[in-house]
């Protein structure tokens, strides 16, 4: 090891004053405090951007509720224009108003969708998308309906459950137009409808008595 004579030492390892401490420091809390506004910085810019992108979600939303509006009030689609120039013979067989005996329930949809539905088929009970529903309706029906187009989420899985636990078919329609999803419907029904004739005229219903 080799030992320097005290003068040389501190040549080599000077003593730090009191102020160039202070300085020090002052210059490590000046960089911390200027590597947290850029932090900041960053952090508002990214608000920002997610703000941004929330805003053109909601904007999304809203245009293609407004194109679903759009498709029920014409009451075309493009597969509707195809079926209409090819002909569909069970289709043009029906009779609109269809009425039936059956409890048909409906959950779902837009109030304007209802209005023009229930022209084709006035014997259907719409329930209204809401989280609190009466579930009576969906297990003493014969067939259930779901519109997804516009639906409450809680309400779906209320009605869902509703209609399995008590052995109810539903089906979901996935059209905006109200003639097409009462072309659906009426396709379902109807075969129901045929089904109860051929037990009837067999002299016994499926619940083991008269309907």
């Amino acid at each position: 090891m080799i030992t320097y004579p005290a003068e040389r030492r501190e040549e080599i390892l000077p003593e730090v004053t009191v102020e160039e401490s202070v300085q020090a420091e002052i210059r490590i809390r000046e960089n911390a405090e200027r590597e947290l506004r850029q932090a900041r910085k960053e952090n508002q810019a990214c608000r920002h951007e997610i703000r941004i992108l929330q805003q053109e979600i909601e904007r999304l939303k809203g245009r293609i509720a407004k194109k679903e509006q759009r498709e029920d009030a014409s009451g075309e689609t493009a597969e509707e224009d195809a079926r209409e120039k090819t002909g569909t013979a069970a289709a043009d067989a029906v009779q609109y108003p269809y009425r039936t005996n059956l409890r048909v329930v409906l959950y779902g949809g837009f109030e304007e969708f209802h209005r023009k539905l229930l022209k084709y088929l006035p014997d259907v009970r719409v329930v209204s998308p809401s989280a609190h529903i009466d579930i009576n309706p969906f297990r003493n029906a014969d067939i259930v309906f779901l519109q997804i187009n516009k639906t409450d989420h809680s309400g779906y899985w209320t009605v869902c459950d509703a209609c399995k636990s008590s052995g109810v078919p539903y089906l979901h329609l996935n059209y905006a137009s109200a003639k097409r999803c009462a072309e659906m419907m009426v396709d379902q029904i109807r075969k129901m409808e045929r089904k109860d004739r051929a037990l009837c005229e067999g002299g016994f219903s499926e619940n083991g008595g008269n309907r």
